[in-house]
Order: structure tokens, then C-alpha cells, then sequence
């Protein structure tokens, strides 16, 4: 939502939820925060971003690339589900497992996003339980075509503060691998509202200093997307890069979609924290 009233359209929608707040609430008054959680959320409210490698779960990880190396022997199938071929850059690892009802609790992908020190410290950001959006992993193969859609500067305009956990599951150690870019929340504020989702003329850009996250399989950052201007994927013909995404924002959430493309499956054995970070579940 591009529009600078976009915080009262938000209090307009919450005015419509005063039993959903006050349960979430209650829950939210149960996360007890670490310092370092708390010393975390504080940075990237201030910055816009914050590292995370060391909050990432080094067995989840370990799951997840055996999960992943399962996935690469039946491409074929997964790529017959895609659930947005818009952008025809790379290809989505979850979606079957949507489709199929595999996605919950018990699947490491969803496990990785609701790890207690990352949902504390997006909890502190956003000061209240926040609602998971979407996970989804990126398999991108370098087309050698002129960068187009994410591949460009941007911010998102899903909600009042979209808050995104990027990490990589391959190496990405220069620029041919498609690094994800960005630039910080404060000088990322002196762009304003921008009328164009989009920006396809770099000259724009090129005066502001520009982050660069070139690391290993598991770097990780949280990075509040709605602010910061942000790239990637722009990756040299024929080289590969696999990147982990779950998108978090607080509650309602405005922007219309059809959630049966990101919905998890609910078991019977979440936590209320867990139903309530899960708030577009279906039920098994």
C-alpha cells in the first residue's frame, strides 16, 4: 500500500477486529524476550535490518537441505504446481507441499519460521504477535535477460511493515550468484512514498550507499521490506542460487489475496502462539 495514509486504513481495519486484538494480545504479553532478542528487534526498527546467522537453528538447516535434495530429484512435478509463473526466473519448492497439505508444523520449512528467537524478535519489532504471510524457497537460475520484476529496485507495499527473513540455502559468495541488495531503513526513508512499485532506472539510486549480504549457506537476515529498498537475483547465465523467504506482518493484514496458495495445514498440536503467528491455516 502506496499510499502515506496507509496507517490509518491499517487502524481503520483493526477498528473491525477488537476480539482477534485482545486475544493476540494475551499472547503476546506470554513471549518472555532475551536481551538479545530485545537488542535485536531494537536494531532493525532503527536500521531497517538486523544479521541473524547466529539465531538460526543449525539441525533445522541440516533438514532442510536433505528436504531440498529430495525435492531436486522430483523437479518435474513440483514445477507442474506452480502457483505464480509470473515471474519465470525461478522456481517455487513449496507449493506442492501446500497443495498436498504437508505444510505444517512438523514440515522444517515452517519450523525454521516459527523458531522461538526469530518470532521473538519480529514480535518486539512489531510489538505484538505477528501474523506469518507466506514461506517459500526460490530455486533461481541465471537467464542471461535484462533484470525485470524483484530483480529491480523496490520496496514491498503488502502492509504497513513487511518484515521478511532471507536466508540463503547455497552459497552466495559474489556478485554472478545473485546476492539479495539493499538499502538501509534511514537513508532508504529519504525516498518517501514512491509512486512506481518499481525502479528501472539505476542513475537513482546510484549516489546511496548499497549493502551487498554475500555469504554462505544458512547467512541470514530479518529486513523490513516495506522500508527498505531492496534487489536480487540478478544472477549470471546459468548460475544457480536457492533462497529461503518467510514474510511476516502484524495483524489484520490489508493487502487481498488467495491464501490457499500459502496456507499451512493446522494439526491439532499448535501452541496458541503458533495458532496465532498461523493465522491463515486451514484445518486438517
Amino acid at each position: 500500500m502506496r499510499t502515506p495514509f496507509k496507517y490509518v486504513v491499517k487502524n481503520i481495519f483493526r477498528l473491525f477486529k477488537p476480539l482477534d486484538i485482545l486475544k493476540r494480545n494475551k499472547v503476546f504479553k506470554k513471549i518472555v524476550f532475551s536481551e538479545n532478542e530485545i537488542s535485536k528487534a531494537s536494531k532493525l526498527n532503527k536500521d531497517g535490518f538486523v544479521y541473524l546467522d547466529q539465531e538460526i537453528n543449525k539441525s533445522t538447516i541440516e533438514k532442510i537441505l536433505l528436504n531440498i535434495q529430495e525435492k531436486q530429484t522430483n523437479l518435474g512435478a513440483i514445477k507442474e504446481v506452480q502457483l505464480e509463473r509470473r515471474k519465470d526466473f525461478w522456481t517455487r519448492y513449496l507449493d506442492k507441499d501446500v497443495l498436498e497439505g504437508n505444510f505444517n508444523i512438523y514440515n522444517p520449512f515452517l519450523e525454521l519460521a516459527l523458531s522461538k528467537p526469530i518470532i521473538n524478535i519480529v514480535s518486539s519489532s512489531l510489538g505484538e504477535v505477528p501474523i506469518l504471510e507466506s514461506v517459500q524457497v526460490f530455486h533461481s537460475i541465471g537467464t542471461g535477460d535484462m533484470p525485470k520484476e524483484s530483480q529491480l529496485w523496490h520496496r514491498d507495499y503488502d502492509d504497513t511493515r513487511v518484515l521478511k527473513l532471507q536466508i540463503y540455502l547455497s552459497p552466495v559468495l559474489d556478485k554472478d550468484s545473485g546476492p539479495f541488495n539493499f538499502i538501509d531503513g534511514p537513508t532508504s526513508d529519504n525516498f518517501g512514498s514512491m509512486l512506481k512499485t518499481r525502479i528501472d532506472d539505476e542513475s537513482k539510486i546510484s549516489n546511496y550507499s548499497k549493502h551487498e549480504v554475500l555469504g554462505d549457506t544458512s547467512k541470514a537476515i530479518l529486513i523490513e521490506t516495506s522500508r527498505c529498498l531492496h534487489m536480487g537475483g540478478r544472477l549470471k547465465k546459468d548460475h544457480e542460487r536457492i533462497l529461503y523467504t518467510a514474510t511476516y506482518v502484524s495483524f489484520p493484514f490489508l493487502h487481498e489475496k488467495d491464501y490457499s496458495h500459502y496456507q499451512s495445514t493446522l494439526t491439532g498440536n499448535e501452541s496458541e502462539l503458533e495458532k496465532s503467528i498461523l493465522y491463515f491455516s486451514k484445518s486438517r
